[in-house]
């Protein structure tokens, strides 16, 4: 099976995903990486379903509590933007998604 650059990177974010929701699962807080691989995987999918950039914005909020990660880890995680690849993006598998320190640098 040959895949992409962009698709490998989509499997390892799942793999990543994948065994955060595990660790969770057995009752154990999540580390940076792990918070980061369950939200970025999240939103990767209600992209992939269609929802608007608003719905997956609010919906991002939601995905993890304070309770499900180590002490200090909440505010490590920085703020996402969706950011399309054009105003009018019909296929929402080509999204990227910049948190706020990316944005703070490219101006």
């Amino acid at each position: 099976m040959l895949l992409t650059q962009r698709e490998q990177e989509k499997l390892l974010i799942f793999v990543a995903a994948e065994l955060a929701r595990k660790r969770q699962a057995r009752g154990l807080k999540l580390n940076y990486p792990e918070a980061i691989a369950i939200i970025t995987a999240e939103i990767m999918e209600a992209a992939r379903d269609g929802k608007s950039v608003a719905e997956i914005m609010s919906f991002g909020a939601t995905i993890l509590k304070r309770a499900d990660v180590m002490d200090g880890i909440p505010e490590m995680i920085p703020k996402f933007r969706l950011k399309p690849p054009s105003r009018m993006v019909p296929n929402w598998s080509r999204f990227m998604i910049q948190s706020n320190k990316q944005t703070r640098r490219k101006r």
